[in-house]
């Protein structure tokens, strides 16, 4: 049997160099090319020959995977892209599942479940874990834009300073953060931003 053609993107060198040895040592996969930048796929001269591309969601030069999955499918449709995360980002799943990734893993998957993982988006199947906005309830019933508030609070931006970029009114964040508090149960946005922190939440 043919080994399986992986590109690896990962930004760290540590995890990078180990997660190619993990599993080129299964004997069914063949690491093609080692990045850190997932938009370096497009300096690949023959890059049609890649199979699937396992790739860090945060990639080198502040660039995000997902937000190149479409032009690579649409430059290669044959191609099968697995993101991999070690941050419970509540937007990711979501996203990647609408710019048509094929699989999402956590970077705490066994090797063995990885390469079972690869097999299956090769064989047409897709694995994504539950996300957490669908985990818990509170953070589900947010809007976009109460999502963007809390994102900006977490970030240790003031009222004033969220209602600037957002470009809405200080009164009209005071009410979305009444909004929030109201479907989150909390009591202040201190609590819920601190309570995000301790639990791995990067809203």
């Amino acid at each position: 049997m043919d080994k399986i053609k992986v590109l690896l993107v990962e930004d760290q060198d540590l995890l990078l160099d180990g997660m190619s040895l993990s599993l080129e040592a299964s004997g069914e996969i063949e690491i093609v090319g080692k990045f850190k930048d997932i938009a370096d796929y497009f300096y690949i001269e023959d890059r049609k020959n890649i199979d699937v591309i396992l790739t860090d969601v945060c990639c080198s030069n502040n660039h995000n995977s997902i937000d190149y999955i479409k032009e690579i499918k649409q430059d290669n449709p044959n191609i099968k892209i697995i993101l991999m995360t070690s941050v419970m980002e509540i937007s990711f799943i979501d996203r990647a599942k609408q710019s048509g990734a094929d699989s999402f893993v956590y970077k705490t998957i066994p090797t063995k479940e990885l390469i079972t993982i690869i097999h299956s988006v090769m064989n047409g199947y897709g694995t994504f874990p539950i996300s957490k906005r669908e985990e818990i309830s509170f953070l589900k019933n947010l809007t976009d834009n109460e999502l963007n508030i809390v994102r900006l609070y977490c970030q240790g931006n003031n009222r004033k300073e969220i209602a600037q970029k957002l470009s809405f009114s200080e009164s009209t964040i005071k009410n979305k953060i009444t909004l929030i508090l109201e479907k989150t149960g909390f009591a202040s946005m201190s609590k819920f931003a601190i309570w995000l922190m301790q639990n791995g939440y990067i809203v």
